[in-house]
């Protein structure tokens, strides 16, 4: 795929901030449930795991390699919605007269998928970048005190599907709703 010859991928036009971040429940490959928006989305970290090794062999280096081994990602965002929390978690939110609840077990943490978007520094280009397929990798802190927001930052780590997609970047020349699979 080109890149966009202006805008995006050129050098007059940077990426800056972050506008929109969204989690879906992960169904199967280029399989998603319903998009659910964080509030507030502040971090989307990613970092790319790599495997390599060298050969060495007759007084020299012979031959190197280097693949993708997974991706490790962080996502911030203010905690406003039990919704967030049905996906991250994979359990449904009940309700009686007056509240709503969401009970936390010790199940197995589900995959789901995490989306954002972030704009070219001239606001009418923008990048979605996709992680179709992660799942919660560490300690979750929900940050509740005096004079704070609850801002969660959640630790992912990404694997591969069924066709070895791990990590996607799609540019647009003009602002574009968040979907997933990208249409």
């Amino acid at each position: 795929m080109a890149l966009p010859t202006s805008g995006i991928g050129t050098i007059e036009d940077f990426l800056a901030g972050l506008r929109e971040l969204h989690i879906a429940q992960w169904n199967g490959d280029d399989s998603y449930g319903t998009l659910v928006q964080l509030d507030a989305a502040s971090m989307y970290n990613i970092d790319i795991e790599t495997i390599s090794n060298e050969l060495e062999g007759d007084d020299k280096l012979a031959d190197v390699f280097s693949n993708v081994r997974s991706i490790n990602a962080t996502i911030g965002f203010g905690l406003k919605s039990l919704d967030i929390l049905e996906v991250l978690f994979g359990t449904a939110a009940t309700s009686g007269s007056g509240y709503e609840q969401l009970t936390i077990s010790t199940n197995a943490y589900p995959y789901f998928s995490v989306v954002g978007k972030v704009l070219g520094t001239n606001t009418t280009d923008e990048m979605h970048i996709h992680l179709p397929k992660v799942k919660i990798m560490d300690t979750i802190t929900f940050p509740f005190g005096f004079g704070e927001y609850a801002k969660l930052e959640i630790p992912v780590k990404a694997v591969a599907e069924g066709d070895g997609k791990v990590l996607r970047f799609r540019f647009y020349n003009a602002s574009t709703s968040i979907t997933i699979p990208f249409a």
